[in-house]
């Protein structure tokens, strides 16, 4: 297959390895100028993510702008996929963004989403020279983008990376210091930047925290040998091949490739087989190992058949009729929400009052603590990254 532009991006890269297929889709939008997602819909959790991205880079390039104009510069491209009730949020994480930025005046902007690429060792030709092409004489690249690119003003060699997330899961140190994303940054800055000495990684957990982090260079070698191999085998599989290739993974149920995608068919007959063995009307003769990579197969399964009964569930909803012999008619059944106003009106002050004394006389002792002082975060975060961003490190 070959790549647009004979380059190719660490998220592409990724999905590659998830699913063929799927990558195959959205390396369109660098021929066709479309997004397969843009197409088929996008999730709330990815609107919102994207409208937060949209206006913590207004906030980058401009740290005095005015909060609601920031928030206006997502809203309004992304506001069709979310609810009014995202407006409020967003607002709020934009302020923490804009908190965040002006506390880090020791650093000085370089760039902000701003196309790049680096060119990728592929091999030495026959005098052992080192090259970057492929056999058709074709350079290849790594390209990126990263939300913002800073240096130290005291230390114009140290670089750091800063990288916008809005996701809602427990995120620890650990997940950034593995995360394949920032080692391709790290590698990247480091290779178009030669004054680069130092690289920080800033991950900028809106709902979270910030988490910061670094690369070595055993890690930077291992993700160019990776993306090397990666784009090898994507130059050698044909065409049809790669977009006729589904792959079933933890992501598939928001896959915007679900309702035409092979993963259905075989998502029920998984499902069938699962039943079958847990009947005793086939014989069980298989390791351990397995049952156990089935189960994970299964639990894949699951979440395709569930993503795919949803949208069904909503075209039934919407156009009801009699379908394959059945009728269906949509029943709008809402269910309450409570309010705390609710609560009091229905239970009683009295009852409220003496929750409360027994929850100030549990949690009173915990808060007097030394232990759980307001900087507790702080002192969790590692020693010396803290200090790059809120004043200038010292000669």
């Amino acid at each position: 297959m070959k790549l647009p532009d004979n380059s190719l991006g660490v998220s592409d890269a990724v999905q590659w390895h998830e699913c063929p297929k799927l990558f195959y889709q959205n390396m369109k939008r660098h021929t066709l100028g479309h997004d397969v997602f843009q197409i088929q819909g996008i999730s709330y959790p990815l609107a919102y993510g994207n409208a937060l991205h949209a206006a913590a880079l207004a906030v980058v390039n401009d740290p005095e702008i005015y909060i609601d104009d920031a928030v206006d510069l997502g809203w309004s491209e992304y506001s069709h996929h979310l609810e009014p009730k995202h407006h409020a949020e967003l607002k709020k994480d934009v302020q923490i963004v804009i908190d965040r930025t002006r506390e880090a005046s020791s650093l000085e902007l370089v760039a902000s989403e701003q196309d790049m690429s680096v060119p990728l060792f592929l091999g030495r030709d026959e005098d052992e020279e080192i090259r970057a092409l492929d056999e058709e004489h074709v350079w290849y690249s790594y390209r990126f983008k990263i939300d913002a690119l800073y240096r130290m003003k005291s230390n114009p060699t140290h670089y750091v990376i800063r990288d916008f997330k809005s996701t809602r899961r427990p995120i620890f140190q650990s997940d950034v210091d593995e995360m394949i994303q920032f080692t391709a940054y790290d590698y990247a800055v480091r290779e178009l930047f030669p004054d680069c000495t130092d690289v920080t990684i800033w991950w900028d957990g809106v709902k979270q925290g910030e988490i910061f982090s670094s690369r070595t260079d055993t890690d930077r070698i291992r993700f160019v040998e990776w993306l090397r191999s990666t784009i090898v085998a994507i130059l050698n599989t044909p065409d049809a091949q790669v977009a006729t290739t589904p792959k079933m993974n933890q992501w598939c149920a928001y896959c915007p490739l679900l309702d035409s995608c092979e993963v259905v068919q075989y998502a029920t007959t998984l499902a069938l087989s699962t039943i079958a063995k847990q009947t005793g009307r086939i014989e069980v003769g298989d390791l351990p190992e397995q049952h156990v990579k089935q189960y994970q197969e299964s639990k894949n399964a699951e979440k395709v058949l569930k993503a795919y009964n949803e949208k069904v569930k909503r075209f039934l909803m919407e156009a009801p009729g009699v379908y394959a012999g059945r009728s269906y008619t949509p029943i709008d059944v809402r269910t309450k929400e409570w309010k705390a106003r609710d609560v009091v009106n229905i239970v009683g002050d009295h009852v409220i009052d003496e929750l409360a004394k027994v929850a100030k006389r549990t949690v009173t002792p915990y808060l007097e603590d030394p232990q759980y002082a307001p900087d507790l975060m702080a002192k969790a975060i590692p020693s010396g990254y803290r200090k790059l961003l809120d004043r200038e490190v010292k000669e």
